[in-house]
């Protein structure tokens, strides 16, 4: 079960409401332990930060629809058709 899915009771019990991280020069910060562990997120994952209305922060692990990586991967090797296995086994057949 994820942090997301966890009653509020057991978030809160996990005591990452206290959790601080250092802004650097740079504007950047490492994310503590404890919160990627509560988001379940691993080095090359993408959070998304929410800004609210009332100015309040909310850091969410991204998620991608599986649609969207459609095409994102191509295949090593062009599929091979059933005439193209056919000549294939009559070539092996013919060679000494």
């Amino acid at each position: 079960m994820s942090a997301r899915d966890a009653p509020y009771h057991e978030v809160r019990n996990i005591g990452w409401s206290n959790t601080v991280a250092t802004l650097t020069s740079k504007g950047q910060i490492t994310v503590p332990k404890q919160v990627r562990d509560a988001l379940a997120v691993e080095p090359g994952d993408k959070l998304a930060f929410r800004i609210h209305a009332d100015g309040s922060v909310t850091v969410e692990a991204e998620t991608v629809e599986l649609a969207t990586l459609r095409g994102v991967l191509k295949p090593k090797a062009k599929g091979v058709t059933l005439d193209h296995i056919r000549q294939t086994i009559k070539r092996a057949a013919h060679r000494p």
